[in-house]
């Protein structure tokens, strides 16, 4: 069996984010309000989503 967390593809998940709900639903409070954040970071480390 392949490791999900660290193949080449976009997560399309909530559950691929371990610990991160608080953060994900911070981004979408944002984005919902009309703002767009920017999401800065090393590659692939799950910007995309």
């Amino acid at each position: 069996m392949a490791c999900k967390i660290f193949d080449p593809y976009p997560k399309d998940s909530r559950e691929n984010f371990y610990d991160r709900e608080n953060i994900i639903d911070e981004v979408e409070k944002l984005v919902s309000g009309k703002f767009w954040p920017f999401l800065i970071g090393p590659k692939r480390v799950g910007k995309h989503q």
